[in-house]
């Protein structure tokens, strides 16, 4: 997407699809825009909005905004939280450096110290082959947790999930 000059502006868990094989997909492409210049529509969701849209001061680059609602997307994964816009992040001491560093990365205030979306894509940890088994383990072990949980709630209240 940001490959060809698009930008996403709505990233976040609710936007993110599995495949068949459980490759990401995003969807909900309603805020997407072709990139001319500077991004001057700041219509966000709000936790997933970086520093930079959310200050609304200024034009921003969508690409680096998409970057920093992906560290979010990420960071919530592992904390079951979103990360405070102002105060330092702090990440379990289970998983890989290597993932610490990218989220840290991706969650940068500073707009110039986001990766870029291809720097992300080249990085050796999302490349499936060198997913650790420790990381596998630990992603796997949330995704069976976060699933028991939503059934539970799910049977607990059958009204908010009726069709």
């Amino acid at each position: 997407m940001h490959s060809r000059d698009f930008v996403h502006l709505d990233i976040k868990h609710d936007n993110i699809l599995l495949d068949g094989s459980l490759r990401p997909k995003l969807a909900d492409f309603g805020f997407t825009q072709k990139v001319t210049g500077p991004i001057r529509d700041f219509r966000r969701t709000e936790e997933y909005a970086a520093p930079e849209v959310l200050a609304q001061t200024a034009p921003f680059d969508g690409k680096k905004a998409d970057i920093y609602s992906m560290g979010v997307v990420f960071y919530s994964f592992f904390m079951c939280k979103y990360p405070s816009k102002y105060g330092p992040l702090s990440l379990p001491d289970d998983i890989s450096d290597t993932i610490k560093n990218i989220i840290k990365a991706m969650l940068s205030r500073d707009p110039a110290n986001r990766p870029s979306a291809a720097d992300l894509k080249g990085d050796p940890w999302f490349q499936t082959s060198t997913l650790s088994q420790k990381d596998y383990d630990f992603y796997m072990d949330i995704a069976e947790d976060r699933t028991r949980k939503f059934m539970q709630k799910k049977s607990q209240t059958p009204s908010a999930y009726a069709g």
